[in-house]
């Protein structure tokens, strides 16, 4: 039998999605009521939040590096490099939802799984 262990307390209104990120050994997730996503290292312990500032339903890892989200008003952007450099959230707004974007893109129809 696999033995669980507790490794972080974080207090999230409604934390779903966790992703791994095998290149930045990253554990991403989202907190959709809590409008953020975080990444914890499970290598140093440590881990960030990022506001986004709004419901975000699901995110998933860009080929070209960075997330995009599924959020309540569309699909969204979030670039590492320029989050850091700007010490935001350097998100940038997607296209224009339509009805299933949210779902087409958290079951990788048209999009990756998230």
């Amino acid at each position: 039998m696999t033995q669980v262990e507790h490794f972080l307390t974080i207090k999230n209104k409604l934390g779903e999605g966790p992703l791994w990120h095998p290149e930045e050994e990253l554990l991403y997730w989202v907190d959709i009521e809590g409008e953020s996503f975080h990444r914890y290292s499970l290598e140093t312990g440590k881990g960030d939040t990022v506001q986004v500032g709004q419901p975000i339903g699901c995110l998933a890892f860009r080929e070209s590096g960075g997330l995009v989200f599924g959020l309540r008003d569309g699909l969204a952007f979030w670039d590492r490099e320029t989050a850091d450099k700007n010490r935001g959230n350097a998100i940038s707004p997607g296209t224009k939802r339509r009805e299933d974007d949210n779902r087409r893109l958290c079951t990788g129809k048209g999009g990756r799984t998230c």
